[in-house]
């Protein structure tokens, strides 16, 4: 738990706005003005241009209830759904076309009321607290195509079971952490890389992969009820 505390604090102190301190102590914070997007679809969910010349979602309307992120907008591919768009909104649903690529940091961290989760292939990266705090997300789908899980990304989310892709090649720190319900991880892939606290207070867990593989070890050196695929 102590461990968990630690990050979650070094995560807020790195998200946290900078302030500059004068000579005689008296600080001053720096307080970024909020702007508009680039565009804003009729839902509410605003877009800004990346490099490459696609799209990424940003900052969306907390109200929406029932989204859908489309691949193109304005004639432009959307392949991100970017850092904290749907933070705390009060969405129940998403449903994510394919040609999206990432799902960003905190995209859809805390959305209390939010049930479940299909996402398509064509995604590689789902990003750290991605998922963090949905505490009624029971449904998740992840699609072939996903190469890494980040950190706290599906910390606390209320789901029994869950099926990790072959293709995933990464389960970073903590990325399930505090799933009291979790009871079966299914992990095919047998040379992943998987942090020690990947399972962290997950006290209902057994873990389902190939013999001898990675996550086997993790189970057995974390005392995690575990069962060799067949």
């Amino acid at each position: 738990m102590k461990k968990i505390v630690a990050a979650l604090m070094l995560s807020a102190l790195a998200a946290a706005p900078m302030c500059a301190c004068s000579s005689n102590n008296t600080q001053t914070v720096s307080i970024q003005e909020a702007t508009e997007p680039e565009y804003r679809d009729e839902q509410g969910v605003g877009y800004n241009t990346l490099e490459d010349g696609s799209l990424t979602t940003v900052v969306a309307k907390k109200t929406i209830l029932n989204a859908k992120i489309s691949s193109e907008y304005e004639g432009k591919k959307v392949t991100t759904i970017g850092r904290s768009t749907f933070k705390m909104a009060d969405i129940v649903s998403v449903e994510i076309e394919e040609g999206i690529t990432k799902i960003d940091d905190y995209a859809f961290a805390f959305c209390r009321n939010l049930t479940g989760i299909e996402i398509p292939d064509g995604v590689t990266v789902i990003g750290t607290n991605a998922f963090s705090g949905c505490t009624k997300l029971e449904k998740i789908a992840l699609p072939s195509t996903l190469e890494e899980i980040g950190m706290f990304s599906f910390d606390a989310v209320a789901a029994e079971k869950i099926d990790i892709p072959e293709s995933v090649k990464k389960i970073d720190e903590y990325a399930f952490a505090q799933c009291g319900n979790l009871a079966e991880i299914t992990i095919h892939s047998k040379d992943i890389e998987i942090a020690e606290t990947a399972f962290e207070q997950c006290t209902n867990l057994k873990i389902i992969a190939p013999k001898n593989s990675t996550s086997i070890k993790l189970a057995q050196n974390k005392g995690i009820d575990f069962e060799e695929a067949k």
